[in-house]
Order: C-alpha cells, then sequence, then structure tokens
C-alpha cells in the first residue's frame, strides 16, 4: 500500500501543478501552434467537456473523418479549465489537438456563442460553418456533403477551383 502511494507522491513532487501529461496528449494554446506548417482544410469542432451533445458531435465527427479517409486536420477547442480539459482527453483517448481556448478567443473570431459548433476553415477563410437556426441532424447532413469533397485527396483540385472562381482571395 505505501509503495502504491510513494509513485504518484514523486511524480507530484516533480510536477507542482499535480497534472502528469502523458506524451499523446495534444493540448495547445492557440490554433496557430496547430496549423503552423498545414495548408489544408480544417475541422474545427468547438465543444464543452460537460456537454454530451458535444462529445457525441466531436467522436462523430473523428469516426466520420477517419472512416472516410478524409483529408482534413480534425481540431477540437474547449475554454475548459486545462485540468478538465487534460482529463477529459486522457478518458476518451482523444488522438488529435485539442486548443485550449480559455480566454475565448477563437469563440470571438469565429462568432461561437453555444456548443456543439462546428466550422470548416481553409487559411483564414470559412468555408462552412453550423447554423443556429437549422437542427443538429440538418448541419451534420451539411457539413458531411462539404467534407466528401476532401475524399481521396482532392482538396488541391477543389482548391483550385475555388480561387479560379473567386471564392476565396489568395
Amino acid at each position: 500500500m505505501k509503495t502504491a502511494l510513494m509513485i504518484p507522491l514523486f511524480f507530484l513532487c516533480l510536477n507542482p501543478g499535480g497534472i502528469i501529461l502523458s506524451p499523446e496528449i495534444l493540448i495547445y494554446e492557440s490554433l496557430d501552434e496547430v496549423l503552423r506548417d498545414y495548408q489544408g482544410p480544417c475541422l474545427l469542432v468547438f465543444f464543452s467537456t460537460s456537454c454530451q451533445v458535444c462529445w457525441e458531435d466531436l467522436f462523430d465527427m473523428r469516426y466520420f473523418v477517419q472512416k472516410n479517409r478524409i483529408e482534413v486536420k480534425l481540431c477540437g477547442i474547449s475554454r475548459e479549465p486545462l485540468k478538465e480539459l487534460q482529463i477529459f482527453i486522457e478518458k476518451y483517448s482523444i488522438d488529435f489537438p485539442v486548443v485550449n481556448d480559455l480566454k475565448g478567443i477563437l469563440y470571438k473570431k469565429f462568432q461561437v456563442d453555444l456548443e456543439p459548433f462546428k466550422l470548416i476553415l481553409i487559411k483564414e477563410s470559412v468555408l462552412y460553418r453550423d447554423s443556429y437556426y437549422d437542427n443538429k441532424a440538418t448541419n451534420q447532413v451539411r457539413i458531411k456533403k462539404v467534407l466528401m469533397r476532401f475524399e481521396n485527396k482532392l482538396f488541391e483540385s477543389i482548391w483550385d477551383q475555388m480561387r479560379s472562381s473567386g471564392f476565396l482571395v489568395s
């Protein structure tokens, strides 16, 4: 019994914050860190660790992207305290980057008021955003149609079409 207590106490001494980070946890302070060298589309899922509907949305998007092998970077955005976020990520084996937006900078930038909320970015341009006026099922159908455009590495041709049509400004 004493030995079992000694190991966690030893780690607490090494890490005064009391939080032991495993190397698999990918928590970032800003979206810029996540997208530093990435040029492709990014699916942002705004969520709360206390909202079960948010979890379902987050896990559904992860499953959909992986199942269909869609070339998009999935990133969770949450304004939860770091410790709660770490516990959630470990408990549910989150294997994609999560931005700890404690100050709500991304929430303000993208005008997100409620979670869950999803949007797709290409560089600084918003390609898709959920509608607060539609129900969850309608938003799910809409975002999945948009995401299917990125299936099988079609991103480059879509990007070129969007740029040539004037949809995006270079």
